[in-house]
């Protein structure tokens, strides 16, 4: 019985040792981008890896509230050729923070994804009329 334990025991050491590991690293993502129309949200991408889902790969976007109040906003990532129906996310992000969502996508590393804003609050509450466009 104990030389059983011993080689389960001995086998799941490997079977997690041999697992791979994703690594994110800081490096590899691109650079700050400033939306058009806002000049207080910041975005950025990486390609994170090749998934074992056929024909899928995971990205990684980050997005950063650079006011000094609450943000509130509608977003989607696009692939290439892709066109906007709707926007299927809406989030919140404190002064300063950021915020990080990953995607599987079709796009393999090196292809061209797009972030797009929708409804824009600012303020302690995402309620009342959305902001108009203050980078122009």
């Amino acid at each position: 019985m104990k030389k059983k334990s011993l080689l389960i025991c001995l086998m799941l050491a490997v079977l997690v040792l041999s697992s791979p590991v994703v690594a994110f690293c800081a490096d590899n993502w691109g650079p700050w981008n400033t939306t058009s129309c806002y000049k207080g949200i910041q975005w950025r991408v990486r390609y994170n890896r090749k998934t074992t889902i056929k024909g899928k790969h995971e990205w990684g976007l980050e997005i950063r509230n650079r006011y000094t109040s609450k943000l509130y906003l509608s977003w989607e990532l696009l692939e290439q050729g892709k066109k906007l129906a709707k926007f299927r996310w809406r989030t919140n992000i404190k002064p300063g923070q950021k915020m990080y969502r990953h995607y599987m996508l079709t796009t393999p590393r090196g292809g061209t994804v797009t972030f797009w804003v929708g409804n824009v609050r600012i303020g302690s509450k995402d309620v009342g009329a959305y902001r108009k466009c203050d980078n122009r």
